[in-house]
């Protein structure tokens, strides 16, 4: 399974945001790791905000069924 380590051991760039905060966190962000087993509805609510505004959520465990996603391995390879 994918965690924080993991993440830190491919070198990505990243910062951790709280799902409270995810509106006014995500200007100036591309791409969103998403772990699915850590959101809740009204998160989901946000991530689809996200997509609308034309951000692409990457997922960390499964798919959170936003249309165009991809997974975290599929991520790392581009």
């Amino acid at each position: 399974p994918v965690t924080i380590v993991r993440l830190e051991s491919l070198q990505l760039s990243y910062r951790v945001i709280p799902e409270l905060y995810l509106n006014e966190s995500w200007d100036g962000i591309d791409d969103l790791i998403v772990f699915k087993s850590a959101i809740s509805s009204t998160g989901l609510r946000k991530l689809k905000g996200f997509v609308a505004a034309g951000g692409k959520i990457v997922y960390a465990d499964e798919p959170l069924g936003l249309g165009e996603e991809k997974s975290l391995l599929e991520f790392v390879e581009c």
